[in-house]
């Protein structure tokens, strides 16, 4: 029987299904993975939405996550073959500020911890609060973990010369992402935090430029047809006003039939067009009577009278 996390997992992917369906998009089993040669390493931290605040879809680059984005063992592992079997030549690590491995008390975490949890991570009996420590690998500082956890990348040499290993710094409070020439400026968090607001600033400037200079040809080409849609929408809600007299019936007819075209001709470009009768306007029409039948009726009445 399935639990809660499991059916709530579930129903997650079915959302995900039922959007493939109403944008009629199909999985490509047999797209390169990864797009790009890239290996981002980043925190495990759930505000961290790689794909969405990079740009990318599923499939562009390899992710790897961890508590602190931490070098160790096994990511070593992954971007090894992530190197040697699908040609990435860039490794990316991506720290975060705010990150919870700067709250971690060792202390209170081996508090917590079961008995057999200690023997397992105990490897000798001599200096345990070092192993302790190795283990979890805590620190105080994102933007010096991100620098450190660079260098060790740069310094491994099990990796072939063209491998890239590059620093960025993501801001979980405004979605910016810093480089790595800006993080090695400030060198720690306590400086990033004091020049703070000046370098959102610059960042907030940045971004000002790039709106104003990006014109992309999709949004363009939705513009315009919206606003041929809505012009050809508006010629259809205006009612041909139709006079018909003694010497424009003919006119009068010809107008509203290029009236009815008009609207079946257009039909596929509103989502829901209205049937629109033309107004028709009928002027006042005055009777005559003929005077051989008002003359014969006052004669009737005088007889009558008589």
């Amino acid at each position: 029987m399935i639990d809660e996390i499991g059916k709530f997992l579930i129903e997650g992917n079915l959302k995900f299904q039922g959007e493939l369906i109403k944008k009629s998009e199909l999985i490509d089993l047999n797209i390169k993975i990864p797009k790009y040669p890239v290996l981002i390493l980043t925190c495990m931290d759930p505000r961290i939405d790689i794909y969405r605040i990079l740009g990318l879809n599923i499939g562009d680059v390899f992710v790897l996550r961890n508590a602190g984005n931490v070098v160790t063992q096994d990511t070593l592992r992954s971007i090894l073959i992530a190197i040697h079997e699908y040609n990435v030549k860039n490794v990316v690590v991506l720290g975060h500020l705010d990150c919870g491995m700067t709250k971690i008390r060792l202390e209170h975490l081996n508090l917590k911890i079961l008995p057999k949890t200690r023997d397992i991570i105990r490897k000798t009996e001599m200096n345990f609060d070092a192993e302790f420590r190795d283990f979890f690998k805590p620190f105080i500082d994102s933007i010096k973990n991100v620098i450190n956890q660079v260098n060790t990348l740069r310094e491994f040499k099990g990796f072939p010369e063209y491998v890239k290993i590059i620093g960025m710094l993501y801001d979980v409070d405004t979605g910016f992402i810093f480089d790595e020439e800006l993080i090695k400026s400030m060198e720690f968090e306590e400086n990033f935090r004091y020049n703070y607001q000046t370098i959102l600033k610059k960042k907030r400037l940045e971004l000002n430029h790039y709106l104003k200079d990006l014109k992309p040809e999709s949004v363009i080409r939705e513009k315009t047809s919206l606003k041929n849609n809505l012009k050809k929408e508006m010629e259809l809600k205006q009612e041909p006003k139709i006079d018909i007299t003694k010497n424009n019936i003919s006119k009068a007819i010809e107008l509203t039939q290029k009236y009815d075209a008009k609207v079946f001709e257009n039909k596929n470009l509103i989502n829901t067009p209205k049937i629109i009768i033309p107004s028709i306007i009928v002027p006042k029409v005055n009777i005559i009577v003929p005077n051989m039948y008002k003359i014969k009726k006052l004669q009737n009445n005088n007889s009558q009278g008589l």
